[in-house]
């Protein structure tokens, strides 16, 4: 018989047999214990060796495979070797799909192998490299790729062969496959397995004893020769780096991780440095090495691959905060007696060699300097005359320039913060000059060398000097500017010497447009200083001025010109209004040419002026001269005490003027001074302006929405008559219309009496040829804020308008109309009255078709609402002229009677509608109009409105409308109309009708209303429950409803409500759905207008259901909706987090109103036991899902961190929110000592989610859930002491130490946050902290309870101020806090006790400085 381990051998080897029996085979075999461990391990690892070497083995069977090791309690380490080799060997074979990644890496994980692991270095690192090179591309695989980092570095540190590891490591690709995670988020896991294995900090003399042997001894073959480890790894380490085969992203990423490892060691640093830069061969003569380097060959461009790495090498130091000030001498712990050479002076000599300066620049070398600035402006600053001005000058592309403006910016902030901005123009004057000289000028643009951003900044960055220092700046940049300008006027066409003098003169306009000497805050002798320096000032501008008389066609010069003669006076206007010390200005103001400012601006003569001007011709150069003229205006009317004729004729004569010229000027409208243009204008003017701005618009929609043109009543009120105007001339048999219309004295009232309006409108025409010119008009009139002007105006922009629509049947036409109408009656301050313009018998002709024109043709909420704004002001008139509303209602009854009643259609009549609408207006005036005389006026005009309508009621068989299965609440929506409009408004005046009915128990006029009782029902509570009804049809839908419900005991005998469960049941489940749409997270726009009206449907529905309703229905309701999901459900997606947190908000408004409203104490106590289920559901559910610790590992103190979304934070304050309101409940709902210690349970499992610390998991929330959190805490421990002090007689001590707990997470979260808050949560840390003190406040006044307890907060609390200091906005609340503790406690026996406990402790301090101030202030003030 064959042996059976022969047997064995030779059915695994037997082709004809299907491989997979042959697995089946041998895995049975694995398992099973019939046969020698050995032997047959050894048959089935030589035989899953023999199929890996010619590539048999499929992903499914190394899966089964690497499960045998999980199933085995162990195999032989031969077997352990064998499946190394196998999946190392299937690797090489295979292309790896996403799966197999998983199972291999739980393999190399197992801790079963890892033993053989660390012995079989090389196959360990093949199979390692080779999932993190196929997890490189993947994005969310930084869990499995941290793992398996982390699994190297524990591998070498169990391995005995630290140099062979080492070894394996570097060679090859391995260091470039871990590398590549560097820039991911595992890069905390490269740079703990680099300082393990790489660069440990043991072995930072040996690099520093070799790297010091390169740069100076040369002497590296004796340290080569010892037989030293360390002194091994660190040679094969460094000569890996050196090696001449690597690339650009190998040197930069061994660069980051050497400086990330040694961070702390900058010596050591710039030893590195000094060799990668000699490697590198980067143009330094600085500092060379004695080992000579064999430069490493890089391919393509070298030197903009070189420039890189010195850009990767600033910024590793940048993000290091390395300190690059220290000295070469001190390198490496070397005490020769060479000259110092520094980092910081051997960067800046790579700088300069580095950064290019000419030909063609890249965005290399303005990164470079920028990152120069950040790293040490002292960098930079020495050099700046070197390499800043030929990289001015040069050309710059878009990409380039964007680039540049970054890079100055960053300058300019670093030297005027460090204060040496002041002189940076005056040191760069005489390098950009000489650079200058040498440029192609024609290629030179101003905007290149200082581009108008950067600028601004200057101006902006001038403008926080200290006020002393300004006279300082001005007087430098004026002798800049002098000497240039002496310079010029020798050398006319030194081309050179126009763009440094335009440079200059925009830097001077920035400087003076940001300065804030015209303040009146700047001290006296400061002002003294400034002011005359100033004034000399004008001498450089009129050496400016001739020199520019005598130049050819320098446009761009003569812009930089008149920008700062515009600027200057600016400054001046600015010394008139504001300043102490006020400035001469000339006498004689007065000018005869608009353009002559020799008034104001007194360097140049009239003629000089006009010679001046005469050369301008640009678009940009007139907007400054038109600026400059405006200016002018604006000294000549602040420095004149009393204007004579002459200057007023010159100030109007110069508005004219720039009227004229206006629309060749747009861009002055957005400028500073048009607001002077366009203030003060005549009627003329404003006509002329108003003309001019609607030709602008045509090319500028956006022109008359500006500030100056908007903010201006008077220039509103004429471009609206001018747009009018032009409406009216578009429309046929107008009369003289147009022409009233075009005159601001128009009024429109008289124009209506004089004319036949019926007949007028009807004679009314438009010409279809003339639709474009009046829709272009009419958007001129939606953009313009007509509901701000008076009421004339607004009066006669609704008249041409109802005209337009009137005769209009363009649908675009007929929406804008309706869009204005809308916009002045919802937006105006005081709505105007159209009864001033159309009369009460006119408006209320309902032949005529007026009132279709005051309705709104596009959909709307409210397309009545004119009519209702216009039967409002009727109403109101009732205390000054009753005429009006007794008129209203006469006509309304008078074509009421003509209607046949008895069918649903004269429900959509005109007529029905504006009763319905008047009614609850004149209800609602009634009861807010004091005398009785008006009040018994509206009384007789509503009773009769009110039998009108109960006749009407009572005439309609609503029986006939609704289906037979009506009766029943699950009525078919059939019987919902396409008039909703008309039932909406007949329901809401049928619920005024029905309330009134049955509030004077008029039971005839009940039973006049039974039959429509179920069809308003019905339609309600379609109209709540539909997604698409808008509030205000809910608001009158759930209105109907709280009537019906607070007369429910009047009208229970109806049919409708013979089940009354079932009623008030669907009612309950309408409101449900409601609730469910208002507070959906995915609603654009939500509207919670109703919920006050929904908070009185649930509580008349809580007291009227009957026991069984409620417990099985009500309560089972809010019960499914307090069900909270597992997390990973919960949290899916976007839809499931809104769908969970919409329906606890449900959950929040219905127990709130049940809360609220009177129930009996059966149902009371049916609802505790609801609100126990929920709190002790919900700390179940978070001991379950984040007390179990699991979570991301700190490595630092041992313990899990659990991250809490925010969803997840909002769900439980809710339920918080829902129980503080049950604790409040004391006069209905008592509560048992099981409820109390259920409470305080879960105020500790808050704690722990607020981050307090536990011995195994720490929790960890954003800001926002914080927050909400401790809101939710302190309101809790705020109702109990308010409502439930008899139930805290015995746990005082558990509410002290959850308010204690509180405290502390409030402290140890603002200090461990402290650094970059936004100010917006510093404001809501002290808002959170004064909480606490009004905590302590009530906590304090139960002094009876709390005095014995209270030291020991006081203790607490002093423990914790000094050991980590809290924000001072944080300090001050818990201080307060402690001196109410202190007052609470047993006076002043318990503080010398504490004082004794706590001598030489942390506290101590605190509590003696807190001790004192208390018997000093606090208690005899009486802020304690």
């Amino acid at each position: 018989m064959t042996h059976p381990l022969n047997e064995l051998k030779r059915r695994l080897e037997d082709e004809s047999l299907p491989l997979s029996k042959r697995f089946c085979l041998a895995k049975n075999v694995i398992h099973s214990h019939h046969f020698p461990t050995t032997p047959k391990e050894r048959i089935i690892g030589e035989w899953l060796g023999e199929l890996t070497s010619i590539n048999k083995i499929s992903n499914y069977n190394l899966k089964e495979i690497l499960k045998w090791i999980n199933n085995v309690d162990d195999f032989t380490v031969e077997l352990k070797y064998k499946l190394i080799g196998v999946v190392s060997q299937y690797l090489h074979n295979n292309i790896l799909k996403h799966e197999d990644i998983q199972d291999i890496a739980a393999f190399i994980e197992n801790s079963k192998i890892s033993a053989q692991l660390s012995i079989q270095i090389e196959d360990f690192l093949s199979i390692s490299m080779t999932l993190l090179h196929n997890l490189s591309n993947e994005a969310n695989s930084v869990q499995l790729v941290n793992k398996l980092l982390d699994n190297i570095t524990k591998q070498y540190r169990d391995c005995k062969k630290k140099i062979d590891f080492l070894n394996k490591l570097i060679e090859e690709d391995n260091l470039e496959t871990v590398f590549l995670f560097l820039n991911t988020d595992s890069r905390a896991s490269v740079i703990n397995l680099c300082s393990s294995i790489l660069f440990p900090i043991n072995k930072r003399p040996f690099y520093a004893r070799y790297l010091n042997n390169m740069i100076r001894k040369d002497e590296l073959d004796s340290l080569q020769v010892e037989k030293n480890d360390n002194m091994n790894s660190v040679i094969k380490v460094i000569n890996a780096f050196l090696n001449p085969k690597r690339d650009q992203q190998f040197l930069s990423d061994f660069i980051k991780v050497f400086v990330c490892c040694f961070k702390s060691d900058s010596q050591l640093i710039f030893a590195l440095y000094i060799i990668a830069v000699n490697f590198i061969d980067l143009s330094q003569d600085y500092i060379k090495t004695v080992t000579k380097l064999t430069p490493i060959a890089f391919e393509g461009n070298s030197t903009k691959i070189k420039r890189n790495i010195f850009l990767n090498m600033l910024d590793i130091l940048l993000e290091n905060e390395a300190d690059i000030s220290v000295h070469l001498r001190d390198t490496l712990n070397e005490k020769s007696k060479e000259t110092k050479k520094t980092f910081i002076l051997f960067l800046q000599d790579l700088l300069t060699g580095t950064v290019k300066v000419e030909g063609k620049l890249d965005k290399t070398s303005f990164h470079i300097i920028k990152s120069a600035l950040k790293l040490d402006p002292s960098l930079v600053e020495p050099i700046m005359k070197e390499i800043l001005p030929s990289i001015m000058i040069s050309r710059k592309s878009t990409s380039t320039l964007e680039i540049y403006i970054e890079m100055l910016n960053i300058l300019l902030h670093t030297l005027f913060k460090l204060s040496k901005g002041i002189n940076l123009i005056h040191i760069l004057i005489p390098a950009l000059k000489s650079s200058l000289e040498s440029a192609d000028l024609n290629k030179v643009d101003v905007k290149n060398i200082f581009p108008d951003t950067c600028l601004e900044l200057y101006g902006m960055l001038t403008s926080e000097l200290m006020f002393r220092q300004n006279k300082e700046l001005l007087v430098l940049l004026q002798n800049d500017l002098d000497e240039c300008l002496t310079s010029l006027q020798e050398e006319h066409d030194n081309v050179s010497l126009v763009t440094l003098a335009e440079l200059l003169a925009n830097v001077i306009s920035s400087f003076l447009s940001h300065n804030k000497m015209a303040d009146h805050s700047v001290p006296l002798p400061i002002s003294e200083d400034f002011w005359p320096a100033y004034q000399n000032f004008e001498n450089t501008l009129k050496k400016f001025g001739e020199i520019l008389l005598n130049l050819d066609d320098r446009p761009t010069l003569i812009q930089a010109f008149l920008n700062l003669c515009l600027r200057f006076l600016q400054m001046k206007i600015l010394n008139l209004k504001y300043s102490n010390i006020k400035l001469q200005c000339n006498e004689n103001l007065h000018t005869e040419e608009v353009t002559d400012l020799s008034s104001v601006l007194p360097c140049l003569n009239a003629k000089q002026w006009r010679e001046i001007t005469s050369k301008i011709s640009d678009e940009n150069g007139v907007l400054i001269l038109n600026n400059l003229i405006l200016a002018k205006i604006i000294v000549m009317d602040l420095s004149m005490t009393s204007q004579t004729d002459e200057i007023t004729q010159t100030i109007y004569n110069t508005k004219d003027h720039l009227i004229k010229h206006l629309i060749n000027a747009k861009a002055m409208i957005s400028s500073y001074y048009a607001g002077t243009l366009f203030s003060k204008a005549d009627k003329k003017q404003l006509k002329l302006i108003a003309k001019n701005l609607l030709k602008m618009h045509e090319s500028d929609p956006d022109l008359l929405q500006n500030a100056c043109v908007a903010s201006n009543s008077e220039l509103l009120s004429a471009l609206l008559t001018e747009v009018l105007k032009n409406i009216t001339k578009n429309l046929d048999n107008v009369g003289p219309l147009t022409k009233y219309v075009g005159k601001g004295e128009f009024e429109i009232e008289q124009f209506v009496k004089d004319i036949d309006l019926m007949q007028y409108f009807d004679t009314i025409a438009v010409n279809s040829e003339n639709d474009d010119d009046i829709i272009k008009y009419l958007d001129v009139m939606r953009v313009l804020k007509i509901y701000y002007l008076n009421e004339s105006s607004q009066l006669k922009a609704i008249f041409v308008l109802l005209l337009l629509k009137k005769c209009s049947s363009v649908k675009k036409i007929k929406r804008s109309i309706d869009f204005i109408l809308q916009s002045i009656f919802e937006v105006s301050p005081k709505r105007p009255d159209v009864l001033k313009l159309l009369s009460v018998p006119f408006l209320f002709n309902f032949e005529n078709g007026i009132l279709k024109l005051l309705k709104m043709t596009a959909r709307s909420t409210n397309h009545t609402l004119i009519i209702r704004e216009i039967l409002e002001s009727a109403t109101r008139k009732v205390r000054n002229d009753p005429s009006f509303i007794r008129a209203i209602v006469d006509l309304l009854l008078d074509n009421y009677k003509k209607i046949e009643l008895g069918s649903m259609d004269h429900f959509c009549s005109d007529v029905f509608q504006i009763i319905c609408i008047i009614v609850p207006l004149i209800a609602k005036e009634k009861k807010s109009i004091s005398p009785a005389l008006y009040k018994s006026n509206l009384a007789d005009i509503y009773e009769s409105l009110n039998a009108a309508l109960l006749e009407s009621f009572k005439s309609i068989d609503f029986g006939s409308i609704l289906p037979s299965s009506a009766n029943s609440m699950n009525a078919d929506e059939s019987i919902i109309t396409d008039n909703s409009m008309s039932i909406l408004n007949a329901m809401g005046t049928y619920a005024l009708v029905l309330s009134k009915c049955c509030e004077s128990n008029d039971e005839a006029g009940i039973k006049s209303l039974w039959s429509g009782l179920e069809f308003f029902i019905h339609n309600a509570i379609h109209f709540i429950e539909n997604s698409e009804t808008k509030a205000l049809h809910v608001d009158t839908s759930i209105h109907l409803i709280n009537v019906v419900l607070r007369h429910f005991k009047k009208l229970e005998s109806h049919d409708l409500f013979k089940n009354k469960d079932e009623v008030l049941l669907k009612i309950w489940k309408t409101v449900e759905k409601r609730l469910f749409i208002i507070f959906d997270q995915n609603q654009k726009k939500k509207s919670i207008s109703c919920l006050e009206n929904i908070g009185v449907t649930i509580k008349f529905l809580s007291q009227l259901a009957s026991m069984e309703i409620f417990v099985n229905n009500f309560v089972a309701d809010l019960n499914s909706l307090s069900i909270l999901k597992a997390p990973s459900v919960l949290l899916k997606t976007e839809e499931t987090i809104s769908a969970q947190v919409t329906k606890h908000n449900v959950l929040k408004c219905l127990c709130q109103n049940i809360l609220s409203s009177y129930v009996p104490e059966a149902k009371c106590s049916n609802f505790k036991k609801f609100v126990f289920r929920v709190i002790t559901s919900l700390r179940s559910w978070i001991q379950q899902h984040y007390c179990s610790g699991e979570g991301i590992k700190n490595g630092d103190h041992g313990s899990c961190v659990v991250k809490i979304e925010d969803p997840i934070c909002t769900l439980i304050k809710i339920d918080l929110e829902i129980l503080a309101e049950l604790i409040l409940e004391a006069k209905k709902i008592s509560l048992d000592y099981k409820f109390m210690d259920a409470v305080f349970e879960l105020q500790q499992l808050i704690h722990y989610l607020l981050g307090r610390n536990t011995v195994h998991a720490r929790c960890e929330t954003t800001w926002q859930s914080f927050f909400i959190l401790f809101e939710g805490s302190v309101a809790i421990l705020n109702s109990l002491i308010l409502a439930r002090e008899e139930l805290l007689e015995d746990r005082w001590p558990c509410l002290m130490q959850c308010y204690k707990t509180l405290v502390l997470c409030l402290c140890e979260r603002s200090v461990y946050h402290n650094e970059d808050v936004e100010i917006a949560i510093e404001y809501k840390l002290a808002e959170i902290a004064h909480s606490i003190e009004k905590l302590t406040q009530s906590i304090s006044k139960k002094k009876n309870h709390v005095s014995r307890i209270a030291a020991y907060a006081v203790a607490d609390f002093c423990f914790w101020l000094e050991k980590s200091p809290p924000p001072k906005a944080i300090r001050q609340h818990i201080e307060n806090s402690i001196v109410l503790l202190i007052q609470a406690s047993d006076s002043n026996h318990a503080m010398a006790f504490l004082r004794r406990c706590l001598a030489g402790s942390i506290g101590q301090t605190t509590l003696t400085n807190m001790y004192t101030m208390y018997k000093r202030y606090h208690k005899y003030v009486g802020n304690a």
